[in-house]
Order: C-alpha cells, then structure tokens, then sequence
C-alpha cells in the first residue's frame, strides 16, 4: 500500500479515537483499492498487448508462408527457365556441329570440282593441240596433193 509508516501507526494506535482508526482504515481501504483498480487497468492493457502482438504474430507467419511460397515458384520458374535455356543452348551447338560438317562436306566437294574442272580443262587442252594437230596434218595433206 501506499501508506506511510506514520499512517500505519496512526491506524493501530490506541490512543485514536475509534472514528479516526475508522477514517484511516477507509483511506486505506480508497487506496487499496485505487492500487487494485490501477493494477487491473495495466493487467488488461498487459492483456491487450498481448492479444494484439498474437494477432501480428499470426499476420507475420502469414507473411512468411506466402514469402516462402512465392520464392519456392520462383526457384522452380527459374529452374524451368535454365532447363529450357540449356535444352535451347543444346539444340544450337548440334545444329552449328551439323553446319559445320555440312560447310566442311560442301568445301571438299568444291576442292573435288574444282580438281575435275582442272583436268577437264588440261584434257580439252590436250584435245584443242590435238585438233590443231589434225588441222595441221590435214592442211599439210592437201598441200601435197
């Protein structure tokens, strides 16, 4: 209580008359129960808090549920995306693998054609002296007839 040592005293002294050991023991008793009444306000407000930081709490976990959820979509979005990329990436290269045996088959028979347009060219050639030789011999033929 709130009482000082003096009113205490004051209360059980005998030598109060019995109205003022009753007064004190009223004003003890306002006081009392202004202390009770004070503790019970800050109880129900303890109580209140209590109640309204369970209920962010609850908020708070629903918040880190949905966090979760959304960031463990996202992982799978993401792996989906790589899968897709890498599949994509793997695609190129064989094709650009392809591309190149094709360049490389489409080189050697430009070499192949341009060997036979070699010796097509020496044979005709060959074949042009030897019209011109025949030429020769048959002017030369006529010449002595």
């Amino acid at each position: 209580t709130n009482n000082t040592p003096f009113e205490n005293t004051m209360v059980d002294s005998p030598a109060l008359t019995k109205a003022e050991r009753q007064n004190g023991l009223e004003r003890r008793i306002q006081r009392a129960t202004a202390d009770r009444d004070e503790s019970e306000q800050r109880c129900r407000k303890a109580e209140q808090a209590a109640v309204d930081a369970e209920v962010r709490a609850e908020a708070l976990q629903d918040q880190l549920r949905s966090a979760q959820s959304e960031s463990a979509r996202m992982r799978e979005e993401n792996r989906a995306h790589e899968r897709a990329a890498r599949s994509k990436e793997t695609a190129l290269r064989t094709r650009a693998a392809e591309l190149e045996c094709e360049m490389s088959g489409a080189r050697g028979r430009v070499d192949a054609e341009r060997d036979v347009a070699r010796v097509l060219e020496q044979t005709l050639a060959a074949e042009q002296e030897r019209v011109e030789e025949l030429q020769r011999d048959a002017e030369a033929a006529e010449g002595r007839a």
